[in-house]
Order: C-alpha cells, then sequence, then structure tokens
C-alpha cells in the first residue's frame, strides 16, 4: 500500500514511528482518525485591522479529554527561518488549522455527516491523494502566497 502514498508523506509517518517506538501502520491510521471520527466545526475571518482569527471546537465525542491532551501549537522553520504555525495532534502528520506569517491563513472544517469519508479514506489510501490534512500541511510548507495556495 505505501507505494501509493506521496514519498514525502510516507518519510513523515516512518519518522513518527521511529521516534515514538510506535508500529508504521499504527501511526498511519492515527493520521486519518480525526478525518474518520471527527465533526469539528471551525472558523475563520479577518478583523478590520487585518488580524486573521482562528476557532475551532474538538468534537470527538467520547474522546474528548483525550484528544485535549494530544493538541499542541506546532511552530515549523526551514533554514532557521519560521515557515508557518499550526494546531496539531500529536502523532498526525498533517493539520486542520494554520498560517503562514504576512501571507495567508487555512482552516478545514471536517464534518462526515455525509458518509463520504470512507470513499475519501479510500482515495487516499490507493489513488496517491492526500487527506485533507496532509494537503493543508503542504500548502502551508511550499505556499509563499494567497494565490499560491488557492
Amino acid at each position: 500500500m505505501v507505494e501509493h502514498f506521496d514519498k514525502d508523506y510516507v518519510h513523515e509517518l516512518l519518522v513518527y514511528s521511529e521516534y515514538t517506538g510506535l508500529s508504521y501502520e499504527l501511526i498511519l491510521n492515527m493520521n486519518y482518525f480525526a478525518e474518520i471520527f471527527c465533526v469539528c466545526i471551525a472558523v475563520l475571518f479577518q478583523t478590520e485591522d487585518g488580524r486573521i482569527v482562528h476557532g475551532r471546537n474538538l468534537d470527538f465525542h467520547n474522546f474528548q479529554k483525550e484528544i485535549m491532551d494530544l493538541t499542541y501549537v506546532g511552530e515549523y522553520y526551514r533554514g532557521g527561518k519560521h515557515i508557518y504555525t499550526a494546531n496539531k495532534l500529536a502523532g498526525m502528520c498533517g493539520t486542520f488549522s494554520g498560517y503562514k506569517p504576512g501571507a495567508f491563513a487555512i482552516n478545514s472544517v471536517q464534518g462526515n455527516r455525509d458518509h463520504n469519508f470512507m470513499l475519501n479514506y479510500h482515495a487516499s489510501l490507493f489513488r496517491n491523494v492526500f487527506s485533507a490534512g496532509y494537503l493543508n500541511s503542504r500548502i502551508l510548507k511550499y505556499a509563499n502566497t494567497y494565490e499560491e495556495a488557492k
């Protein structure tokens, strides 16, 4: 199955596995946990003075406390330069909210109410399509402007 994934994604999953001592398969499944079981709502807006504001709830139903303990704000650097900040879940390569200072912000709303999540899961596993969270991380990592991020 690994041959269907983007090589950078596989590398990140393997690094998580190596440093945590958890199996690759468990790390892979952890990266889809939020997309399968979460129906988080997010809001993203810009104030009149230009500030970007993110808001997000964590709708993990029976796992609320455990998930809260795994959230953190990650700051990402390349060559010593800050490139983006993102809200993260420990063990997850992707992100659902983040911003690139002075450039753009991104926010995804998860919601599997239409039951198409299994189709999306299948597509990401077998058709070299990224999960929404990993796609957001790639946008934050590589896009430098709002136009590039669209």
